[in-house]
């Protein structure tokens, strides 16, 4: 076997044998590093063998000359051959092994990279949000890289700098403690940030080597860290970001281990972009109000955006991303067909989803959305998997539609199309209400006109035709009668024409509107205005023919007639005839004839019912009475009872209308007799208004005439009354003396009967003067001295109270004022008020009891009100006309006095505007009140308050 071995033959064929297993050793290297290192690694294993083939073929053709020898194992040179020979041998197998480890361990650190590139992709789209996906990139590069730390920044703009958003990995401490300014004020930016601004990769082979010159190097040594690599997030050639890896291992990222991780962040870019540009398109969509979403048909999960949430009142974070929130919050009504509209979509019936449905909103009311979406992808069988669309509220413009259909059935507004070559109309419903007629109905111009009223046809025909072929405009009211009961209408159509090229009539387009009541409604308000202004002329007959003209016209009647019925309702008065009955319909006699109602025919049976009466068959009514002669021939009649107080005052009828009568009818017809009534009972108002006033006016003048003679006789009389008792003074005065002289002179001789007859004298003489005096006085109240003006009640009542001096020392009575005003007054007389009832309250003292007086005032609501209280004698509540003149209630008890002092009191309270009485009780006290006004016709004011005005 060692022959054989060491043959040159056979040594060529081992050497043959190592090269193909070297080969074999490369080709399952490659197999299994499947990159770049692994190829340049067996490609020094090829190297090796050939070099072992090129000097091998050289050694073992020496060793075959040299076989004998070496065979023999007996000479040193043969020894020495193959010892070398083994280790040459020997050393390229370890230097293989060796490098099949480190191939090894490089195929396991490129297949994590792998792994991480595509987790890294995996995870890039199937995540929407960027701060998950970021911290998810982190944590991948940490539990498939094998990376000690990773941390993802965000450039900011506006802060110039790159914020940390997501760290993963050992102490994220060194994160926090980067400070990555993008422009510092006063340095240049770090190494790092300054080659991720250029775009370029930042890597620090060795934290160790002072050739890593950054800032934080001794920070990363002291947790671990050696090796760094930074790579920039550039998007459209702008850093938005920066992705950062630390290895505990020197030398840790290599040129193709850099070259994946640079993959891995230019796909960051990428879906920092993606995401930018959904964001802005969501911002656009959002800022019109739609709301955005993204379902996913395979998982059921649905992306919200915040504006589809914000739609329905929720805020971000209430409304989870599961289909199920959608389905929840559909109307009961619209699920079906919502639900349909998705079975479509899986099912690849349709391609976009559409629709209007109602969704429930957080406070339990719905709202309308329009919903937009198109399928975005599909699965690997072709089925739909994700469907991304819109959603737009559009609860305000349902509402506007249907607010616009109500209007339509409140303005009954319906709408047409007219087919003019095949004579063909279609109609809505609200048309077809309006006209009466249902689906059977044959739609064509002959069957339009036989819906218009018969004396309006033609006329609506040769109209139509010069509106198709003379392409004017259709804008007409014209009257209908309903094909499904018979009812009278009015109508406005308008529609406008479509030709062809060669101008014939292609369509028609229009609307009708039922403009019944509001034709009516402008008639009645026309008629009402011409009826007033008729009115106003006073002229009764041609009023109640105008109203029955407007009644005729209002209903389509050719008759019509106004009877008033007397007051003993027995008996009715032909008022008036309608212009067309008296021109064209009635030769009969009777204006202005009574005859019974008992006589009258079924026409006045609502004289009775006080309810209208309606006959559409008059020929046929079994009881009723004949015409006169020249009276037109009635074919169908209408009359109503116009009741006042809940009695028929007057009859109005119409007759002869093409159609039957109606509730309608009669509702217009009692309404125009009613106003016209009101009308005729204002023109007979305003006749007996105009006597009552003349009559007025006599009886006026006649009064002024009294009153002014009474006023001279009342002035001459004061006047009379002044000179008297001026005049009385004198006399009264030389009675008084003499009679005191001659007392004096003659006491002694007349004797004691005499005395007493000049006593008497005396005292009557003095009792008159004194009455002369109150006389004067009260004359003088009628006319003040001066004007009134602004005084102080306080210093016209201390007036008062020095006059009464010696009565108050005598009676030694106990006066008490309170705050008094001031007051728009006379100065004397206010004094002289004040001094009458003050004497008053001395006068008529209790014998028994020390006098006391208060005089007060307070405000009320436009008076002040003063009081003058004593607790004197009193009298009986009932003696109230004590402010009489000459009037003493207790004369007969032997008290003093004229009775024109209280008198005196009233005419000057009177005369400023107030008034005075009194409260007593016999025995009690007595209190005298007098209001004054807060302000006086002189246009003087005082003050609002007594307090202001106390002195």
């Amino acid at each position: 076997m060692n022959l054989l071995l060491y043959r040159p033959e056979s040594l060529r064929a081992a050497a043959k044998g190592l090269r193909s297993l070297t080969t074999t050793r490369y080709l399952e290297m490659h197999r299994v590093s499947q990159h770049m290192g692994a190829i340049l690694l067996a490609g020094v294993y090829a190297l090796s063998g050939l070099l072992w083939i090129f000097y091998s073929d050289q050694y073992f053709a020496k060793l075959a000359d040299d076989a004998y020898e070496l065979t023999n194992f007996q000479t040193y040179k043969g020894w020495g051959y193959i010892a070398v020979t083994t280790l040459i041998v020997y050393g390229l197998i370890r230097l293989a092994q060796v490098h099949q480890a480190r191939l090894q361990a490089k195929s396991k650190s490129i297949d994590a990279i792998q792994d991480t590139l595509s987790e890294a992709s995996r995870v890039i789209i199937k995540t929407r949000d960027m701060a998950e996906l970021f911290q998810e990139l982190c944590q991948i590069a940490i539990d498939k890289g094998g990376y000690q730390l990773a941390w993802i920044g965000r450039t900011d703009e506006a802060r110039q700098r790159i914020d940390i958003v997501a760290t993963a990995g050992g102490d994220a401490t060194l994160a926090r403690k980067l400070e990555l300014e993008l422009n510092p004020a006063n340095s240049p930016p770090s190494p790092m940030v300054a080659a991720l601004l250029r775009g370029e990769i930042f890597r620090c082979d060795d934290f160790k080597k002072a050739s890593c010159n950054i800032d934080w190097r001794q920070s990363a040594i002291d947790l671990g860290y050696r090796s760094l690599l930074a790579l920039p997030v550039n998007v459209s050639g702008e850093l938005r970001a920066a992705l950062a890896l630390y290895s505990s291992q020197p030398h840790a990222f290599e040129e193709v281990e850099t070259q994946f991780l640079e993959t891995m962040a230019a796909d960051l870019g990428m879906a920092i972009s993606h995401a930018e540009d959904e964001q802005r398109w969501i911002l656009a969509l959002e800022g019109a109000g739609h709301g955005v979403w993204d379902a996913n048909l395979q998982t059921h999960k649905t992306f919200y955006s915040r504006q589809w949430k914000a739609n329905l009142g929720y805020a971000d974070h209430e409304i989870g991303n599961d289909t199920a929130e959608w389905i929840s919050r559909i109307h009961p009504d619209d699920l079906s067909t919502c639900l349909e509209k998705v079975g479509k979509l899986e099912t690849k019936e349709e391609k976009t989803f559409q629709g209007e449905y109602r969704l429930r909103c957080k406070d339990g009311a719905y709202r309308w959305i329009r919903a937009r979406g198109t399928t975005f992808s599909y699965t690997s069988d072709g089925r739909p998997a994700r469907v991304v669309g819109t959603d737009t509220d559009i609860t305000d413009a349902k509402n506007r539609e249907r607010a616009f259909f109500e209007a339509q059935k409140v303005a009954r507004v319906g709408s047409y199309t007219y087919d003019a070559r095949n004579d063909l109309w279609n109609s809505t419903d609200i048309l077809d209400e309006i006209f009466g007629i249902d689906a059977k109905f044959i739609r064509d111009v002959e069957g339009w006109l036989s819906i218009v009223r018969p004396d309006h046809r033609e006329t609506m025909r040769a109209y139509m035709h010069d509106v198709l072929h003379r392409h004017q405009i259709f804008d007409r009211d014209y009257p209908i009668v309903r094909v499904s009961d018979g009812v009278e209408r009015w109508v406005h159509g308008l529609g406008e024409v479509d030709v062809d090229e060669q101008g014939a009539p292609l369509r028609m387009l229009g609307t009708i509107q039922d403009i019944t009541e509001r034709r009516k409604n402008n008639l009645m308000l026309r008629g009402r205005l011409k009826l007033s202004q008729l009115a106003q002329q006073s002229k009764v007959e041609e009023l109640l023919r105008s109203t029955l003209d407007m009644a005729e016209d209002l209903t389509g009647s050719t008759i019509g007639f106004f009877h008033f019925v007397n007051s003993d309702h027995e008996n009715l008065t032909l008022q008036a005839w309608s212009s067309n009955t008296l021109a064209h319909m009635c030769k009969a006699e009777g204006q202005g004839a009574h005859y019974p109602v008992s006589q009258a025919g079924v026409w006045a049976d609502c004289v009775k019912t006080k309810t209208p009466i309606i006959h559409n068959d008059y020929a046929n009514l079994p009881n009723k009475r004949g015409m006169p002669e020249g009276h037109a021939k009635v074919e169908r009649e209408l009359t109503v009872p116009v009741v006042r107080q809940g009695r028929v005052v007057a009859i109005a009828g119409v007759g002869n209308k093409l159609t039957d009568y109606n509730q309608s009818d009669a509702a217009i017809v009692q309404e125009m007799a009613g106003f016209v009534m009101d009308l005729v009972s204002n023109i007979e108002a305003e006749k007996s208004l105009r006597q009552s006033e003349a009559e007025l006016r006599k009886t006026t003048e006649s009064l002024q005439a009294a009153v002014d003679n009474l006023t001279q006789l009342n002035t001459e009389l004061e006047r009379f009354a002044f000179i008297a008792s001026h005049d009385l003074q004198e006399p009264l005065r030389n009675i008084t003396t003499y009679t005191q002289l001659i007392d004096r002179k003659y006491r002694d001789k007349i004797g004691p009967e005499g005395k007493e007859y000049f006593d008497l004298v005396v005292g009557g003489a003095k009792r008159m003067y004194a009455l002369i005096n109150d006389l004067l006085t009260y004359s003088r109240t009628a006319v003040t001295t001066h004007p009134p003006h602004l005084i102080s009640s306080a210093q016209a009542c201390k007036a008062a109270i020095e006059n009464l001096y010696s009565a108050i020392k005598e009676s030694g009575a106990d006066i008490e004022i309170g705050d008094l005003p001031s007051v728009v007054a006379d100065e004397v007389q206010m004094m002289q008020l004040f001094q009458n009832l003050i004497a008053n309250a001395i006068k008529f003292r209790h014998p028994s009891r020390t006098v006391k007086i208060s005089v007060a005032a307070k405000q009320t609501d436009e008076f002040l009100e003063f009081s003058v209280a004593d607790n004197g004698i009193g009298f009986n509540p009932e003696e109230q006309d004590v402010f009489e003149l000459f009037r003493r209630v207790h004369a007969n008890r032997g008290y003093p006095g004229t009775g024109v002092g209280l008198a005196i009191c009233k005419r000057i309270v009177l005369r400023n505007g107030g008034r005075i009485w009194a409260e007593s009780q016999l025995g009690k006290g007595s209190v005298f009140r007098f209001t004054l006004p807060l302000t006086q016709n002189t246009g003087l004011s005082v003050p609002k308050s007594v307090s202001e005005a106390t002195v």
